[in-house]
């Protein structure tokens, strides 16, 4: 299934017509901020069998709640659970947890910080954020991590974020995420009665919630909102404790090894494609011809960009990388919209504050609204489609020979999942004096794995190249609408007085 999703992103292969790309239908940016409730009848067709929703900064506003999760559980970790609740009352909301008024705390918070997330979050800073920003970074980090390189890197501190929950108790793990979810209620953009207005929108669709964050986290936001499912990141129990991850065990987690392994066969991050995946293999009528889907998502650094290739309706909501007007020839999306929902906060404060809007949001709301329509987008994306279909047609020529080289590859390390889950096995049900050479012997198969990766981000390098220049020629044409729109904007207001008179 992997390989068929795959095929259906730009440049892997091309529509009847022999062409590789296609503008989508049209295109709407909802300039003027509003409540979500007021967009769905905008954002959602009334024949909606699946809406898709993101929780990450999606559901509030620029906050990522698995992060937060774990933030908070190094707050725990430093100062104890009476004292991190005694705090509540006057916390901030945001990561930090600083307590200046016991120093002895605050100074153990400080090194447990360090400890936690130096090195996770500094290889994020470097290949996460700035390689966002800087164009030669960007194109180093699609050269060194492959075809999926903001997926590779999102990886390292989720890994690191799923060893630190697994050393506590899961009804701890469910107390600090529902201080999480209520200390940033005022962030929050979308709720249950939203839920109960998409229903009532498009009374046959299914509500999913699909996350990279941790079960404990994204279950307790399910039973908040009152979705119909739920597909997040899961780790097998290790009795009232979450099993740790094998991937890093040594770097960010207990070098001496976990009292339990997940099974490597049964985690996976649930970001990216990998969300599509999930969906699919559950709710396979998703790609049948007809079925109309709707995807919403912040998508920060990109994520979900392709959910553009498999749903007909994308929504990115309060996003700084809208999706893309652009889509694989065989795509069968019709409509993106750019929409700017507002937070509890925002709402709260609307009508009586002219500086209402949260001061974090990059870029500002247009306060304008305009519907692109394919006709005008063909005239105003004109040199981009000619650009991006001649880098497809060259990256479909490359396809062939980087499959068969991937498969090379695959074929060399086809044993050691296999052996990876034996092993993992063995420990899991193994005396404490066996476990330190089981380690031993599981560090060589992770090492392996790790060539195995290697390998595999050298095999797509050639692609890589090609794909980095798909990526800004489309996040160029999502900027030329949004300049665009802002023109309109300006003309609109310059135009006004006269049309007074």
């Amino acid at each position: 299934m992997l390989a068929d999703l795959e095929a259906r992103t730009i440049g892997f292969r091309s529509g009847d017509d022999g062409r590789h790309v296609r503008l989508v239908e049209r295109v709407r940016i909802h300039g003027q901020p509003r409540a979500f409730a007021e967009l769905i009848g905008d954002v959602i067709p009334p024949d909606a069998r699946f809406v898709v929703l993101d929780l990450d900064r999606t559901v509030h506003l620029g906050r990522n709640l698995g992060e937060l999760l774990g933030w908070e559980l190094g707050a725990h970790l430093a100062y104890g659970e009476d004292r991190r609740r005694a705090m509540e009352p006057t916390r901030a909301r945001g990561r930090l947890a600083l307590d200046l008024r016991n120093p002895r705390g605050a100074l153990r918070y400080v090194g447990l910080g360090y400890r936690m997330w130096a090195d996770a979050g500094l290889f994020y800073l470097w290949w996460g954020k700035l390689a966002a920003v800087f164009e030669r970074m960007n194109r180093m980090r699609f050269r060194r991590f492959g075809l999926e390189p903001v997926r590779a890197v999102q990886s390292v501190p989720q890994t690191a974020l799923l060893h630190h929950l697994s050393r506590v108790p899961l009804p701890l793990l469910r107390q600090l995420a529902e201080d999480v979810w209520a200390r940033h209620a005022p962030d929050q953009v979308i709720d249950a009665a939203d839920m109960a207005a998409i229903r009532a929108r498009a009374p046959r669709a299914r509500i999913i919630l699909a996350s990279a964050s941790p079960e404990p986290m994204v279950a307790l936001a399910a039973e908040r909102l009152g979705v119909d499912e739920v597909y997040c990141t899961t780790l097998d129990r290790a009795g009232e404790q979450l099993a740790s991850p094998v991937p890093w065990f040594r770097r960010f987690g207990r070098r001496k090894g976990p009292a339990r392994f997940t099974l490597p066969s049964r985690h996976g991050i649930n970001s990216s494609r990998a969300k599509v995946e999930r969906l699919v293999a559950a709710h396979p009528e998703i790609l049948a011809p007809g079925t109309v889907t709707v995807g919403i998502s912040d998508t920060g650094y990109g994520e979900d960009h392709c959910w553009a290739d498999f749903f007909t309706h994308v929504v990115d909501l309060n996003s700084d990388t809208p999706f893309p007007p652009f889509v694989a020839a065989g795509s069968p999306l019709r409509e993106v919209h750019s929409a700017v929902a507002l937070s509890a906060d925002e709402r709260a404060r609307r009508a009586g504050d002219p500086a209402y809007v949260d001061p974090r949001r990059k870029p500002l709301p247009t306060g304008y609204d305009v519907t692109f329509e394919r006709d005008e987008l063909q005239r105003l994306l004109a040199e981009e489609a000619d650009t991006i279909e001649a880098i497809a047609a060259r990256f479909q020529a490359g396809v062939g020979p980087m499959e068969a080289a991937r498969r090379g590859v695959e074929g060399r390390y086809e044993a050691v999942q296999q052996r990876l889950d034996e092993l993992v096995q063995r420990y899991n049900h193994a005396p404490e004096t066996e476990r330190p050479s089981l380690l031993t012997q599981l560090d060589r198969l992770l090492e392996q794995t790790a060539e195995r990766a290697l390998l595999l981000g050298q095999v797509e390098r050639p692609l890589a190249d090609l794909a980095h220049s798909l990526h800004r020629l489309r996040e160029h044409a999502q900027q030329k609408l949004r300049f665009e729109a802002e023109r309109l904007r300006d003309l609109s207001v310059r135009e006004a007085p006269h049309a007074a008179r």
